[in-house]
């Protein structure tokens, strides 16, 4: 199983182009010509910087709602979109799928049962090896906005809010607290 800390080197390196392929070929629904709801968002974007925002953290061991959400957050930080909840799950849905597509994850259920969610699986391992090793030993770097280079946010509420009620943070430039409360 690959640590978390610095995936584009380990998980990422040399998969840049299969992922923007799979972005590419992951385009059209299986049931009819349309093209996938999450695609129509990124059809004019720069796939490479996609792809390498979403190679550079480790996704493994994630349940796949929450999985697919902060792909989802992370590439709509990247590109500086917008994005309404129902937008969000669809491009969310869509990445999640294309990183599945490109062979580098798939998803397992936890149990059995029927209503077992599904979680997120990297290549070569399995819902057993769930050893991910999440320190790092530099400190972290302080905060100048909401998400890092890597994809990671930096404040996330403890359950499901919708996009019109999400907590912006503003990070000021001396170092002080900031943050405002939408509305």
């Amino acid at each position: 199983m690959q640590p978390m800390a610095t995936t584009m080197g380990k998980v990422g390196q040399g998969y840049r182009d299969t992922v923007v392929e799979a972005l590419r070929g992951y385009t059209k629904r299986s049931d009819s010509d349309k093209p996938m709801l999450g695609w129509t968002t990124l059809e004019d974007k720069n796939l490479d910087r996609v792809a390498e925002r979403l190679l550079a953290r480790y996704w493994g061991g994630k349940k796949a709602i929450a999985g697919l959400f902060e792909m989802a957050m992370s590439i709509e930080d990247l590109l500086g979109l917008v994005l309404l909840d129902n937008d969000r799950w669809h491009l969310g849905r869509y990445l999640l799928g294309a990183m599945c597509y490109s062979g580098l994850y798939r998803l397992e259920r936890e149990s059995a049962a029927d209503d077992a969610p599904y979680t997120i699986v990297y290549l070569g391992g399995s819902l057993k090896q769930r050893d991910i090793d999440r320190t790092r030993l530099e400190p972290f770097p302080l905060w100048d906005r909401s998400f890092d280079d890597v994809g990671n946010q930096s404040i996330r509420s403890s359950r499901p809010v919708p996009a019109k009620n999400e907590w912006i943070v503003s990070i000021p430039k001396d170092g002080g607290r900031g943050g405002q409360s939408p509305g």
